[in-house]
Protein backbone atom coordinates (compact mmCIF):
# COMPACT_ATOMS: atom_id res chain seq x y z
CA UNK A 1 0.00 0.00 0.00
CA UNK A 2 1.45 3.55 -0.88
CA UNK A 3 1.03 5.96 2.13
CA UNK A 4 2.21 8.86 0.50
CA UNK A 5 -0.21 9.91 -2.36
CA UNK A 6 -3.63 9.24 -0.91
CA UNK A 7 -2.51 11.68 2.19
CA UNK A 8 -1.16 14.22 -0.33
CA UNK A 9 -4.49 13.93 -2.52
CA UNK A 10 -6.75 14.74 0.62
CA UNK A 11 -4.58 17.58 2.31
CA UNK A 12 -4.88 18.99 -1.71
CA UNK A 13 -8.39 18.67 -1.30
CA UNK A 14 -9.00 19.61 1.86
CA UNK A 15 -7.02 23.32 0.96
CA UNK A 16 -9.40 23.76 -1.64
CA UNK A 17 -11.83 23.36 -0.15
CA UNK A 18 -11.40 25.34 2.73
CA UNK A 19 -10.30 28.25 0.48
CA UNK A 20 -13.52 27.73 -1.74
CA UNK A 21 -15.66 28.10 1.62
CA UNK A 22 -13.40 31.48 2.81
CA UNK A 23 -14.21 33.55 -0.49
CA UNK A 24 -17.47 32.09 -1.11
CA UNK A 25 -18.74 33.57 3.31
CA UNK A 26 -17.79 36.58 2.10
CA UNK A 27 -21.25 38.24 1.35
CA UNK A 28 -21.01 41.74 -0.57
CA UNK A 29 -23.59 44.29 -0.82
CA UNK A 30 -24.89 46.26 -3.96
CA UNK A 31 -22.56 49.18 -3.54
CA UNK A 32 -19.62 46.87 -3.43
CA UNK A 33 -18.75 46.89 0.31
CA UNK A 34 -18.49 43.69 2.13
CA UNK A 35 -20.83 42.87 5.26
CA UNK A 36 -17.72 43.25 7.44
CA UNK A 37 -17.00 47.04 6.45
CA UNK A 38 -19.35 50.13 7.13
CA UNK A 39 -20.08 52.41 4.97
CA UNK A 40 -20.10 52.29 1.06
CA UNK A 41 -16.18 51.08 -0.71
CA UNK A 42 -14.08 53.59 -1.63
CA UNK A 43 -12.88 53.56 -4.97
CA UNK A 44 -10.67 56.14 -6.76
CA UNK A 45 -11.72 57.97 -9.74
CA UNK A 46 -9.25 59.41 -12.83
CA UNK A 47 -7.58 62.61 -12.62
CA UNK A 48 -9.78 63.83 -15.27
CA UNK A 49 -12.71 63.82 -12.55
CA UNK A 50 -10.84 65.80 -10.13
CA UNK A 51 -10.42 68.32 -12.75
CA UNK A 52 -13.17 68.95 -14.40
CA UNK A 53 -14.88 69.49 -10.89
CA UNK A 54 -12.10 71.83 -10.37
CA UNK A 55 -13.03 75.26 -9.62
CA UNK A 56 -10.54 77.57 -8.69
CA UNK A 57 -12.57 80.24 -7.40
CA UNK A 58 -13.80 78.11 -4.85
CA UNK A 59 -10.24 79.06 -3.43
CA UNK A 60 -10.25 82.94 -3.66
CA UNK A 61 -11.53 83.07 -0.08
CA UNK A 62 -8.38 81.37 1.55
CA UNK A 63 -5.94 84.29 -1.19
CA UNK A 64 -7.78 86.85 0.44
CA UNK A 65 -6.61 85.65 3.83
CA UNK A 66 -3.50 85.23 2.75
CA UNK A 67 -3.08 88.69 1.07
CA UNK A 68 -4.91 90.48 4.16
CA UNK A 69 -2.81 88.68 6.57
CA UNK A 70 0.81 89.60 4.60
CA UNK A 71 -0.58 93.06 4.55
CA UNK A 72 -0.97 93.31 8.16
CA UNK A 73 2.99 92.39 8.53
CA UNK A 74 4.55 95.13 9.99
CA UNK A 75 6.82 96.40 6.95
CA UNK A 76 8.08 99.68 9.21
CA UNK A 77 11.58 98.43 9.73
CA UNK A 78 14.21 100.36 8.75
CA UNK A 79 15.64 99.07 5.03
CA UNK A 80 19.77 99.61 5.31
CA UNK A 81 21.95 99.43 2.28
CA UNK A 82 25.30 99.16 2.86
CA UNK A 83 27.65 101.70 0.67
CA UNK A 84 30.75 100.17 1.55
CA UNK A 85 31.87 96.63 2.40
CA UNK A 86 35.40 95.13 4.50
CA UNK A 87 37.15 92.77 3.06
CA UNK A 88 40.42 91.42 4.66
CA UNK A 89 43.44 91.16 2.47
CA UNK A 90 46.36 88.94 3.39
CA UNK A 91 50.08 89.56 1.89
CA UNK A 92 53.34 87.92 2.96
CA UNK A 93 55.87 90.08 3.81
CA UNK A 94 59.26 89.80 5.89
CA UNK A 95 58.93 89.83 9.88
CA UNK A 96 58.91 87.91 12.71
CA UNK A 97 57.78 85.09 15.03
CA UNK A 98 58.84 83.25 18.01
CA UNK A 99 59.98 80.00 18.18
CA UNK A 100 58.78 77.57 21.26
CA UNK A 101 59.66 74.23 20.25
CA UNK A 102 62.04 72.09 18.10
CA UNK A 103 61.64 68.21 17.45
CA UNK A 104 62.59 65.57 14.60
CA UNK A 105 59.14 64.07 15.20
CA UNK A 106 55.79 65.79 13.44
CA UNK A 107 53.60 64.05 16.00
CA UNK A 108 55.67 65.85 19.01
CA UNK A 109 55.37 69.00 17.03
CA UNK A 110 52.19 68.92 16.44
CA UNK A 111 51.18 68.34 19.90
CA UNK A 112 53.29 71.24 21.03
CA UNK A 113 51.19 73.00 18.43
CA UNK A 114 48.05 72.00 20.14
CA UNK A 115 49.38 73.43 23.18
CA UNK A 116 50.38 76.67 22.07
CA UNK A 117 47.24 77.25 20.55
CA UNK A 118 45.54 76.79 24.16
CA UNK A 119 47.82 78.56 25.64
CA UNK A 120 47.89 81.66 23.23
CA UNK A 121 44.69 81.54 21.65
CA UNK A 122 44.93 85.13 19.91
CA UNK A 123 48.18 84.03 18.27
CA UNK A 124 48.20 82.06 15.65
CA UNK A 125 50.79 79.10 15.78
CA UNK A 126 52.46 76.83 12.89
CA UNK A 127 54.55 74.33 12.55
CA UNK A 128 57.34 75.04 10.00
CA UNK A 129 59.67 72.06 8.63
CA UNK A 130 63.34 73.06 8.02
CA UNK A 131 64.92 69.62 7.89
CA UNK A 132 65.79 67.64 9.60
CA UNK A 133 63.79 69.31 12.29
CA UNK A 134 60.09 70.51 12.61
CA UNK A 135 59.81 73.84 14.24
CA UNK A 136 56.68 75.71 16.26
CA UNK A 137 56.43 79.27 16.46
CA UNK A 138 54.08 81.58 17.44
CA UNK A 139 52.85 84.84 15.78
CA UNK A 140 52.96 87.19 12.73
CA UNK A 141 54.96 90.34 14.13
CA UNK A 142 56.12 92.70 11.48
CA UNK A 143 58.51 94.28 14.35
CA UNK A 144 61.40 92.79 16.33
CA UNK A 145 59.79 95.21 19.05
CA UNK A 146 56.31 93.81 18.97
CA UNK A 147 57.81 90.16 18.81
CA UNK A 148 60.14 91.27 22.01
CA UNK A 149 56.88 92.66 23.90
CA UNK A 150 55.25 88.95 23.33
CA UNK A 151 57.97 87.10 23.68
CA UNK A 152 58.38 87.83 27.28
CA UNK A 153 54.38 86.42 28.04
CA UNK A 154 55.25 83.61 26.22
CA UNK A 155 59.13 82.97 28.84
CA UNK A 156 57.26 83.41 31.78
CA UNK A 157 54.51 81.11 30.81
CA UNK A 158 55.60 77.47 29.92
CA UNK A 159 58.46 77.97 27.13
CA UNK A 160 61.85 79.53 28.77
CA UNK A 161 63.86 78.74 25.93
CA UNK A 162 61.76 80.85 23.29
CA UNK A 163 63.69 82.91 20.64
CA UNK A 164 62.41 85.56 18.25
CA UNK A 165 63.54 84.40 14.83
CA UNK A 166 62.77 86.53 11.39
CA UNK A 167 60.16 84.57 9.03
CA UNK A 168 57.88 85.15 6.63
CA UNK A 169 54.51 86.45 8.16
CA UNK A 170 51.01 86.36 7.02
CA UNK A 171 50.33 89.73 6.84
CA UNK A 172 46.56 90.76 7.49
CA UNK A 173 44.95 93.99 7.17
CA UNK A 174 40.87 95.51 6.45
CA UNK A 175 40.16 97.14 3.16
CA UNK A 176 37.05 98.93 2.41
CA UNK A 177 35.60 98.14 -0.54
CA UNK A 178 33.05 100.56 -1.96
CA UNK A 179 29.59 98.84 -3.40
CA UNK A 180 28.58 100.09 -6.93
CA UNK A 181 24.69 101.63 -6.76
CA UNK A 182 22.16 99.51 -8.41
CA UNK A 183 21.21 101.09 -11.62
Amino acid sequence: MKSGRPNLYMATAFCMAFLAACTASRETSPEGASSGQHGPRQTRAPLSVYEATLNPADFDEDVNIVRQTHAEVDTTLPLTIPTDSTVVEEEIVQGFRIQIYTSPNIDDANTARVVAAKEFPSDSVYVVYDPPVYKVRIGDFTTRLEANRKLSDVISSQYPDAWVVADKIVHRKLVRVPIAPNR
